[in-house]
C-alpha cells in the first residue's frame, strides 16, 4: 500500500467535496447509492466497524479498512469512517491497495 499516494487521492476527494466524512454521512451516501467506496480506520471501536459492516453489506457495498489516522491525517479532520461518492477517485484508490 502507497501510504502517501493514498492520502493524497483521499486529500484531493475531500477538497473537491467527493468525500462524505463521519458515521452519518456515510450511512447517508450508502442509502442514497451514491458511495462508491467506503473506508474505516482500524482504530475504530468493534462495534462501529461492525455496523459500518452491516451496512456496507445491506447496500452491496465492500468496506476497506485503513492504518491507523490515515483516514484522519489525509482529510485533515477527525475521521473514522469516510464514503467515496467518485467513481474515478475510488477506482484510483483501489488501483493502490
Amino acid at each position: 500500500m502507497h501510504k502517501d499516494k493514498l492520502k493524497g487521492l483521499i486529500g484531493l476527494a475531500m477538497r473537491a467535496g467527493k468525500l462524505a466524512c463521519g458515521q452519518d454521512a456515510v450511512r447517508v451516501s450508502l442509502k442514497s447509492h451514491s458511495a462508491k467506496l467506503v473506508l474505516a480506520d482500524e482504530a475504530s471501536s468493534r462495534g462501529s466497524l461492525e455496523k459500518l459492516e452491516f451496512e456496507c453489506t445491506r447496500a452491496g457495498m465492500s468496506m476497506i479498512v485503513l492504518p491507523e489516522d490515515l483516514l484522519s491525517e489525509a482529510s485533515g479532520k477527525l475521521c473514522k469512517a469516510a464514503a467515496i461518492t467518485d467513481e474515478n477517485f475510488s477506482k484510483q484508490i483501489l488501483k493502490l491497495i
